[in-house]
């Protein structure tokens, strides 16, 4: 039944079939031109898809087909099912005008999972909370976070041979490749010299493993993680609310918006335009409202 494609190794795996060779081509053609991030997303979307349906040809493949996929796929993760449809849709698009595939592409039709957007965005006082009972490198770490709004992979991966200058940090970002330009502040110098003195080795990393590599991702997890828990179990003046690494970009980004226009908010994001940046800022920000007793009041 179409509920079993995903878990399907097809018997003629071998074969290279419309749908293979369009993966392969998407794969080398398109992935390449994408942000450092994407590339790594899609490459992984491809895989999900190439046990799926790597065994038709393009021609084959019914909405029906794909909406079953999304299904089984969103019992896990709603938001990955969206995203494995979304390059689906791309590479069958890149088929019609590659001339492998005739009909209408298959995914128009699904309907897609809806997301509930993260509305969690930490105050400066929480995060000044947090900070005080975090380790001193996840303080540090918070204190640029907010400073740049970067994403973490970014962050993680900033090298001061590639990256730092005399006149500022520039960034190329992973998922959108935007280049991006924070000049020196004395703050930014402040919290940049901190975070290198935590490092164990000496490493062209601004943050590093013992082995003087990139700090990973999981050694990170488990510093964010036991900071996090300490805040909220502190017996004197705890963290409330509980809040993801993520949600200070959203905090940075707030603030940037506030002060000089969503232009500017945008820009600090990376994003690709200013309308991503808008549904961003929406889903977390409260409008403000006209008391009515004022509009009464200038009536009178």
């Amino acid at each position: 039944m179409l509920a079993e494609l995903f878990d399907r190794i097809d018997k003629n795996s071998g074969l290279m079939t419309g749908m293979k060779r369009l993966f392969d081509r998407y794969e080398q053609e398109v992935v390449p031109t994408l942000g450092t991030r994407t590339q790594k997303d899609k490459k992984e979307h491809l895989k999900r898809l190439w046990r799926s349906f790597g065994h038709m040809e393009p021609d084959q493949i019914t909405t029906a087909m794909v909406q079953a996929y999304v299904d089984l796929r969103g019992k896990s993760s709603p938001s990955q099912a969206n995203q494995e449809a979304s390059t689906l849709s791309q590479a069958l698009r890149r088929a019609r005008v590659w001339g492998m595939m005739n009909s209408a592409n298959p995914v128009d039709g699904i309907i897609r999972h809806q997301l509930k957007p993260r509305e969690r965005l930490p105050t400066l006082a929480e995060l000044e909370v947090f900070k005080h009972h975090a380790s001193p490198f996840i303080a540090a770490y918070t204190e640029l976070k907010l400073e740049i709004g970067l994403r973490q992979e970014d962050l993680l991966n900033l090298n001061m041979k590639k990256h730092f200058f005399d006149d500022g940090i520039r960034v190329r970002t992973g998922k959108t490749g935007k280049r991006l330009f924070f000049p020196w502040t004395d703050h930014l110098r402040s919290v940049v010299a901190r975070i290198r003195s935590f490092n164990k080795v000496d490493s062209d990393y601004l943050m590093c493993g013992r082995d003087g590599l990139a700090l990973k991702k999981g050694t990170f997890s488990d510093r964010w993680k036991q900071s996090m828990a300490k805040a909220l179990s502190a017996e004197e003046g705890p963290l409330l609310e509980r809040f993801h690494e993520h949600d200070i970009r959203a905090t940075h980004a707030t603030l940037v918006e506030e002060k000089v226009g969503v232009e500017a908010a945008s820009t600090n994001l990376g994003h690709d335009n200013v309308k991503t940046t808008r549904m961003y800022l929406r889903s977390k920000k409260y409008e403000r409202t006209v008391p009515f007793s004022e509009l009464v009041n200038d009536s009178v």
